[in-house]
């Protein structure tokens, strides 16, 4: 799942001239309509003030309002928190198959 707020961010680290990817507005518009295709986009109405990088409470808020039952993730951050309201946090790896 995704949302609205983790798709823009998305989009901005995908055209920004700051980051290794700078991909066109065109290219980035095929991922994210993609994406859309094939994730549940969540519409978030939690607001969190958990973590400290506002992009890591959007994860949560998005895990949150969409019922997960795991968040995985590579954010170091996210990972020291373990568990978020039930929410199993793990890297890829650590996902029960």
């Amino acid at each position: 799942m995704t949302s609205e707020a983790l798709l823009a961010e998305l989009r901005e680290v995908l055209t920004s001239e700051d980051k290794p990817f700078r991909l066109s507005e065109e290219d980035v518009d095929r991922i994210i309509d993609h994406l859309k295709d094939i994730a549940e986009v969540v519409p978030t109405t939690s607001k969190l003030s958990i973590c400290k990088d506002e992009a890591d409470n959007r994860v949560l808020e998005c895990a949150l309002d969409g019922d997960a039952d795991y968040i995985i993730t590579g954010d170091k951050d996210l990972l020291d928190l373990k568990r978020f309201k039930g929410i199993r946090i793990v890297k890829v790896g650590d996902f029960p198959l």
